[in-house]
């Protein structure tokens, strides 16, 4: 806006002008995911916390920081059979995210449902009502897009019982034996943190047998083994009431190699007692 003045005086004229010009609202950018750490997947007991906290980084200034908020939501919560979405909402709060620097972020302690194998969580930045969506692709991607963190659920430590066939020249030796079943995901997801994905892989899906022969030669012969369907399939299949192992047997006598087929005793007593429906 240009006011302009006027003035004559013995022939003489004075102008003036003032210029008024309108204070624009700041333009305040919209927050958006940064990235989430740490870096690459994960891997716990089912029905356990990761052992790190998922945390959220967002770009943001401190007044945007304070009235963002980060919605989680779990992609596996229940069982296996029957899956059940869950969200949590955690606001952003301005913290030390690394020694002497500063930023937004929101944390998030994930809880693994009790379904082994791959389950997933995502996480985005909630929206009201004045967010104007870009309309440009690299706009949407950055602030409209979910980042999704990966997790492997192992099953527990299982107590196995069975029977076994080994490299005997006697067909008619089966020994009875009770064994652990294991699996080490406090090291596959070391692995992965340290960007060895390849190897956190490998050990999600490695899954051993260690046993002894549960008639008067306990604790003499050890069998020492894998679980070839794990290996194969991945660490939902150790969620079954029967597993099968092969490996090495180590003691006395000649008789090394076994094949033997076990049941999960805790586990099938638990699908014996739903069946029954206690």
């Amino acid at each position: 806006v240009v006011i302009t003045a006027s003035a004559s005086l013995d022939g003489m004229t004075t102008r003036r002008q003032i210029w008024l010009t309108r204070r624009k609202a700041p333009v305040v950018a919209p927050a958006y995911i940064d990235h989430i750490s740490p870096t690459g997947g994960h891997s716990a007991f089912a029905g356990r916390y990761l052992s790190d906290d998922i945390e959220v980084e967002i770009n943001a200034d401190p007044a945007v920081c304070n009235r963002t908020i980060v919605v989680f939501e779990y992609l596996s919560v229940g069982n296996g059979g029957a899956p059940q979405p869950q969200k949590y909402e955690a606001p952003a709060l301005w913290s030390e995210l690394d020694p002497n620097r500063f930023g937004c972020a929101a944390q998030l302690r994930w809880p693994l449902s009790s379904a082994a194998g791959a389950q997933t969580l995502r996480a985005w930045i909630k929206r009201d009502t004045a967010f104007i969506p870009p309309i440009d692709q690299a706009g949407v991607q950055r602030y409209l897009r979910p980042h999704m963190v990966h997790a492997t659920a192992h099953a527990l430590p299982a107590f196995l019982a069975g029977a076994a066939i080994i490299d005997s020249a006697n067909a008619a030796v089966i020994p009875k034996m009770v064994g652990l079943s294991l699996s080490f995901p406090t090291l596959a997801d070391l692995l992965k943190h340290g960007r060895l994905e390849a190897p956190g892989a490998f050990v999600d899906r490695t899954r051993i047998f260690i046993g002894t022969e549960a008639t008067g030669q306990i604790g003499k012969r050890v069998y020492l083994g894998l679980e070839p369907l794990v290996m194969l399939i991945g660490p939902r299949a150790a969620d079954v009431p029967v597993a099968i192992a092969t490996g090495r047997r180590l003691g006395p006598g000649r008789d090394r190699w076994f094949l033997t087929g076990l049941v999960n005793v805790s586990n099938l007593a638990g699908v014996v007692s739903t069946a029954l429906g206690f």
